[in-house]
């Protein structure tokens, strides 16, 4: 039904959770079949952490969000990659996998979560462009890679991914729990 802007209300293709789909196809969280409404958004070259229930939203193409929590303790965070590996003058900017990722666990571990409660989810990741496909298509590839080997290396579990493919997709995620949505668009 159009909302009275005219446009149709945005539509979210399935939600991510770490236990199979609920009769139907689709997974639901705590009886909600929509997502909350964002409390932040989480800029590309950022990482977000928090001990307080929120949802924040992302948006993705080639870059890769790693969204990482301990529900025990309620606290979580999501870490907004560009670039897999600093190179140059930046080498520690968060805008790179290898700088974000373990930079994001330190702070989820500073707020009381327990490195043996950590689990992860991975998001992103496409070739969205023709260039992107082409030499520069590894990319998005090398995102997704050096988020996985981190996670691997600091023993962090990845319970649930939806990367690759050619399409960009917005999330939300529930930092305390790890409830994520996700649209391709």
């Amino acid at each position: 039904m159009p909302t009275a802007s005219g446009r149709e209300p945005e539509a979210y293709a399935y939600e991510v959770r770490d236990d199979p789909p609920a009769a139907g196809g689709r997974a639901t969280a705590a009886g909600r079949s929509r997502p909350p409404q964002p409390d932040a958004y989480v800029h590309p070259g950022a990482v977000l952490v928090s001990a307080e229930a929120m949802a924040v939203m992302t948006m993705l193409g080639c870059c890769v969000a790693v969204c990482v929590w301990d529900e025990k303790a309620g606290v979580g965070g999501v870490g907004h990659h560009v670039l897999p590996e600093g190179y140059g003058e930046l080498p520690s900017s968060l805008r790179y996998g290898s700088v974000a990722v373990p930079e994001l666990i330190r702070r989820i571990v500073a707020l009381g979560g327990q490195p043996e409660r950590l689990r992860a989810k991975l998001f992103g990741g496409a070739s969205v462009s023709a260039v992107s496909r082409r030499g520069a298509g590894r990319l998005a590839e090398q995102n997704v890679e050096v988020a996985r080997r981190l996670l691997g290396a600091s023993a962090v579990p990845i319970v649930s991914e939806d990367v690759g493919g050619r399409r960009s997709r917005k999330l939300i995620f529930e930092l305390s729990d790890g409830t994520a949505w996700v649209r391709r668009r």
